[in-house]
């Protein structure tokens, strides 16, 4: 197989949209972990609930947290798993100031993270308590549940820009960050796998939201998984595949179709060299 990398968002993409499911795509990481392909998360949780997730799928490899803010690559040190943290965006500290900053001078309609409680985020977003609270413990992004207009949303955008902020549209939240994106890994990890395979791998990217756009337009292969809430963002890419199904099924079912393909490709390289 020709050295990989895949690289996914989670909710809506990984994880169903409304149940946070991974089941149907249960096939597809089975081959990668026969293929020893890397999967590293991209997604816009924060570090306590990329653990879960991790845990739960039985995941090991590095990871990116909030949009893109910060990476964190595994090692172990006397038997226990230890993270090197590198950092790309801000600090929350820095973007709950410059919104603040705004907000003094003008009144736009949403909920922030930093206001809610544990009870709040749970009946928004049906994550269970636990979950709701790993989800409170951000810090490097600031999510904000837009309640107002696309216009006046056009308009915050404008303000956080000029403040150095940015304003990202996610699956369920609108994510205030610093310039990271979640692309901002991809060279970092590049280098990372490429002194461990020895030449530079090659990255599938996977994602559904206009926060990925990023992470598949500097991809080698990007893959946009349907939602069932929201149109696939408008890019343009040589390799760009769009799901038929949803959420993980089309996860699953694309990226099993793209490593036959990628396969196959090189096969018959081979073959027409022999």
């Amino acid at each position: 197989m020709t050295r990989l990398l895949v690289m996914s968002d989670l909710d809506g993409t990984l994880l169903d949209h409304y149940s946070y499911d991974f089941s149907s795509a249960l096939e597809a990481m089975k081959r990668l972990e026969a293929l020893q392909i890397p999967l590293v998360l991209n997604s816009s949780k924060t570090f306590p609930e990329m653990l879960q997730i991790r845990k739960a799928i039985n995941n090991t490899c590095p990871f990116v947290v909030e949009n893109g803010a910060a990476l964190y690559v595994p090692a172990q040190q006397g038997g226990r798993e230890i993270f090197e943290c590198v950092i790309f965006g801000l600090t929350r500290r820095d973007i709950l100031a410059a919104m603040h900053e705004i907000e003094s001078r003008h009144q736009f309609e949403y909920q922030a993270f930093s206001r809610m409680s544990v009870a709040q985020l749970v009946a928004t977003t049906g994550l269970g308590a636990d979950q709701a609270q790993y989800a409170l413990s951000r810090q490097y992004t600031e999510p904000l549940l837009w309640k107002d207009s696309s216009e006046h949303l056009a308009e915050f955008t404008a303000m956080c820009n000029k403040a150095g902020i940015s304003v990202i549209r996610g699956g369920r939240f609108v994510h205030l960050s610093g310039a990271a994106d979640k692309s901002d890994c991809m060279g970092w990890l590049r280098e990372f796998y490429g002194k461990r395979y020895g030449r530079t791998p090659a990255i599938i990217a996977l994602g559904d939201s206009e926060n990925d756009v990023p992470m598949l337009l500097n991809a080698d292969y990007a893959v946009q998984v349907k939602s069932p809430v929201k149109q696939f963002p408008d890019i343009s890419h040589p390799r760009l595949t769009r799901t038929t199904e949803i959420g993980p099924l089309g996860w699953n079912n694309s990226l099993l179709h793209l490593l036959d393909e990628i396969e196959a490709k090189r096969q018959k390289k081979i073959m027409n060299i022999q």
